[in-house]
């Protein structure tokens, strides 16, 4: 005679080993952990802080004053420049809690809709660095700063005829070298973030 309890613990030790491993999504779905690997670092900058963007202050409250002032201006360069300073702090250990202290993530994903591509790219970048080096609660603080909306509208772009940028050759251009390929791998990799945390992308 068979042994019901035998029967059942199969299943049961696979999902306690589900659980165990953080991969038990809703509705009983397996998904897989948040990406924390290699991020945006347009600066050469350390997680530790070293080699700081130049003009960047050192106290968090201080870097992101600098950072507001620099993505509000009218030179694409400037925008830029606050931006990637933007994704500097947020190699840092409490940068994207830092961050989303603010209202900075909603005036930087509004420059995913900027016309520079340089601006685009470098708001892509700091926007994947917050959302991959912050807690779960960090990640959902920036749906509250409507970070979807202007995400969209970026990859929406890409569904059209879009292709990698080619040189006179037609060989394909390295994509650190074409600032849009760029943008869409920092832009794919910021939607798999937020929908790590609660499949609300989907």
């Amino acid at each position: 005679m068979k042994n019901e309890d035998q029967d059942q613990s199969h299943p049961k030790s696979q999902n306690t080993s589900a659980w165990a491993t953080g991969q038990t999504g809703s509705m009983g779905k397996v998904k897989q952990r948040r990406q924390r690997g290699q991020r945006y670092n347009p600066t050469g900058v350390t997680q530790n802080g070293e080699g700081r963007a130049e003009g960047q202050a050192r106290s968090p409250a201080g870097g992101l004053r600098v950072v507001e002032e620099k993505i509000t201006n009218a030179l694409p360069e400037e925008r830029t420049c606050g931006l990637n300073i933007l994704a500097t702090l947020a190699l840092e250990e409490n940068g994207p809690a830092s961050v989303v202290k603010t209202s900075l993530v909603s005036k930087v994903s509004a420059l995913l809709r900027d016309p520079s591509a340089e601006v685009r790219l470098a708001a892509a970048g700091a926007l994947r660095n917050i959302s991959a080096g912050g807690s779960d609660e960090v990640v959902e603080a920036m749906v509250q700063q409507d970070v979807l909306g202007p995400l969209a509208d970026l990859l929406a772009v890409y569904r059209e005829s879009w292709s990698p940028a080619t040189t006179d050759l037609g060989q394909e251009i390295p994509r650190d070298a074409d600032p849009v390929s760029n943008t869409f791998v920092h832009a794919t990799h910021l939607l798999w973030n937020l929908w790590w945390v609660g499949a609300i992308c989907l």
